[in-house]
């Protein structure tokens, strides 16, 4: 779906501190209103990032110092280093909450996306090694000392996440280590990122030097 219709479509809520009137905001507008509503009660403008909710009828209580409302049209408005600086303080308080919230983490990720969005900056990438999963994996041997690595890499984070690395272990017949390998997203995928529940498959032809391989265990770094 283009970027324009999930602004379009993707529907917060965000409360006036002046009249505790809640309204729908729109992505596109947080962006273009650079995170400032204009109350359609009282007419008064406020910071809708402070109160943002997915909830309607969701009661926020407002973070201290995101008060930046003006009381009239007329009024001078807010210099550019206080938005600023306001809008720095605001992502961080954001950010720093995700340890708090790590069993709601893709609300915590839509909130700070939206903030993103209405500032123009970009969310730093996800990567949990331990909400992948590897099934079907398999070690299958070909001529001259060389294999097909198989496998399926599921990602169960339930947000898009970067590819984690993987380390291949090879044991032989008595469970001890022949050999280990760390092997980069890159060297098994050719995306950087992928999005929720979705799976990918693995297939890496790998040269391995002549011994009694075992076993072997994949796991995710």
């Amino acid at each position: 779906m283009p970027l324009g219709c999930q602004e379009t479509r993707l529907i917060m809520f965000s409360r006036c501190p002046h009249c505790d009137k809640q309204r729908k905001v729109s992505i596109k507008q947080l962006r273009d209103g650079r995170g400032l509503l204009k109350c359609k009660r009282c007419g008064q403008t406020f910071e809708a990032l402070a109160s943002l909710s997915e909830r309607q009828d969701e009661k926020i209580k407002p973070r201290a110092g995101f008060e930046l409302a003006l009381r009239q049209e007329d009024q001078r408005p807010v210099r550019h280093w206080a938005w600023s600086l306001g809008s720095a303080l605001m992502v961080l308080m954001l950010a720093a909450q995700i340890g708090y919230f790590e069993t709601s983490r893709p609300a915590v990720q839509s909130v700070l996306a939206l903030a993103c969005l209405a500032l123009n900056c970009d969310l730093p990438p996800v990567s949990n090694p331990q909400e992948w999963a590897i099934s079907h994996s398999d070690l299958q041997p070909q001529l001259d000392n060389r294999y097909w690595l198989t496998a399926a890499l599921t990602n169960q984070a339930g947000i898009k996440q970067v590819f984690p690395k993987l380390k291949l272990t090879l044991m032989d017949f008595h469970g001890g280590i022949l050999a280990e390998r760390v092997l980069a997203p890159r060297q098994y995928v050719r995306a950087s990122e992928l999005a929720a529940d979705e799976t990918v498959e693995i297939r890496l032809p790998l040269t391995i030097p002549a011994a009694d391989i075992g076993g072997f265990t994949l796991t995710t770094l």
